[in-house]
């Protein structure tokens, strides 16, 4: 009889939670998701909260819950397994993340010069779009170091067309567009240059590759105090890609041009607090050369295989808070 009773309590500890309710199996999901190293993804959670518990199988990846969501950071190659536990809903999520290559970057042409605490840089050929069939994404750039970065430490991102700054808000989210890296500093852009009425009478005529000397560029020796800098923001970039912005198209039917807008420059407060200005000078390989083939041959396949390469100058002060740009 005390043996049969021991066993029945014995039974009734492990049958009750806390509250001397049953223990109910706690209801598990899983989800996979890819990264690439150095890249971070999002997962949504339902009823996930701060108070999750998360543990990581393998040390491919990190993990953090941000809000309903975990935010994962691709680290090594391989494969790792997220577990997030919800204890207050009863729940495990098991995520398989399977961590890739990083991006693939094009080498690209870099001349670096000083001048006092200025720091003169030009980039030729900076390749911005993905390869194909792969995932789209955006390449990031840190303006001091001159160079692609794959952390949270960049001030502008380029894919195609598109440029973003690492300040503000997603723009949007399409399934035809490159997802928008998360913006982690304050990074602004003021765009100067305004256009006249005798350059717009001119559009069809303006030059494929852009001049350093064109517009204001060079005479603007500090940042202005009319300088009107501008973040990222819902269904706004801060570099307009339309009449407003760096560039003009010719759409039609034999060519699909992107020029430069010969007197626009952008003045760039980097996301570590520094002052840049920036001037585009070409959207082509070759620095618009090979693009003057479509208008000379009327092929638009001629200037689009080309396209998505970026050739830029721009001057950085290597004083933080420093508005000085000469």
């Amino acid at each position: 009889m005390k043996k049969l009773l021991t066993i029945l309590l014995f039974g009734l500890l492990f049958s009750c939670g806390d509250k001397g309710e049953p223990n109910v199996p706690a209801t598990t999901e899983t989800k996979e998701v890819e990264v690439r190293v150095g890249e971070k993804v999002e997962v949504e959670i339902t009823d996930a909260s701060q108070e999750c518990k998360i543990t990581i199988e393998n040390d491919k990846v990190t993990a953090e819950m941000k809000d309903s969501k975990v935010l994962i950071l691709g680290k090594k190659e391989g494969v790792s397994k997220v577990t997030v536990t919800n204890s207050k809903v009863n729940k495990i999520t098991v995520i398989t993340v399977t961590v890739k290559k990083g991006k693939k970057v094009p080498d690209y042409d870099i001349k670096t010069e000083m001048k006092g605490a200025i720091k003169i840089v030009t980039i030729t050929d900076l390749w911005t779009s993905s390869p194909e069939g792969e995932k789209m994404y955006y390449h990031k750039f840190n303006l001091e170091k001159g160079k692609y970065v794959e952390g949270d430490d960049w001030d502008i991102a380029f894919y195609n067309r598109s440029i973003v700054v690492n300040g503000g808000q997603a723009t949007f989210e399409a399934p035809y567009a490159a997802p928008e890296p998360e913006r982690t500093g304050n990074c602004a852009i003021a765009i100067m240059g305004k256009t006249t009425t005798e350059d717009e009478a001119k559009k069809e005529n303006l030059p494929i590759i852009a001049k350093e000397t064109d517009g204001e560029y060079l005479t603007t020796t500090k940042v202005p105090d009319n300088a009107e800098f501008k973040q990222d923001k819902k269904g706004e970039f801060a570099i307009d890609d339309d009449s407003k912005g760096m560039f003009e198209y010719n759409l039609s039917p034999f060519e699909h041009i992107v020029t430069i807008k010969k007197n626009r420059f952008l003045i760039v407060k980097t996301h570590n607090g520094h002052y840049a200005k920036l001037k585009i000078l070409s959207y082509y390989q070759g620095a618009g050369a090979t693009a003057q083939k479509s208008v000379e041959t009327g092929s638009m396949e001629e200037g689009l295989k080309y396209a998505n390469y970026y050739t830029f100058t721009y001057k950085y002060n290597t004083k933080k808070d420093d508005k000085e740009l000469e």
